[in-house]
């Protein structure tokens, strides 16, 4: 474990260091959404709506920030809707004021919401890990996508186990 700690802190410093290092261009990434009617019989379906970002090190994050930003009014009044954006319950942060906190080892994306989240059941999950899980996999090399509440649980595991880390 604490060779795993190091390693998460150089790359933390590393990350910290490259946007000073490097000039960063705007770069259009892919958010993907639930929408009426599709997505209530097929919870997989989702479908991608462009973004630009400040682009750089930070990409992935920033990406991320998009898709919990929820669709546009524009994309809403066309159908389309996020159930991970209409997880978070609006209230104090759980990390120092950030929306989430995120990090990728192995292949394996893991993010873990600072806010406390409210679903309307298994429908919601599955729509909104698919979004999660489409958004976030268009990044070459995440294989695997983990959510964790704010207190650090599995989102989707009713079970009580935290099956999502096996």
């Amino acid at each position: 474990m604490p060779v795993r700690s190091v390693l998460l802190g150089l790359v933390a410093v590393w990350l910290a260091l490259v946007p000073t290092m490097v000039s960063a261009e705007p770069d259009t990434v892919q958010v993907f959404f639930s929408h009426d009617p599709e997505s209530f019989n097929d919870f997989t379906m989702v479908f991608p709506q462009a973004r630009t970002v400040p682009g750089g090190a930070g990409i992935i994050e920033q990406t991320l920030a998009a898709l919990l930003a929820g669709p546009t009014a524009a994309e809403q009044a066309a159908g389309f809707f996020s159930d991970f954006h209409n997880l978070i319950v609006p209230g104090p942060s759980t990390c120092k004021g950030q929306d989430f906190t995120f990090f990728v080892s192995l292949g394996v994306a893991t993010v873990q919401l600072c806010h406390q989240t409210s679903s309307a059941g298994i429908g919601q999950d599955a729509r909104a890990q698919s979004e999660l899980n489409a958004t976030l996999m268009q990044f070459g090399g995440i294989t695997k996508v983990i959510v964790l509440g704010a207190t650090g649980h599995c989102l989707f595991d009713e079970s009580g186990l935290d099956l999502c880390l096996t």
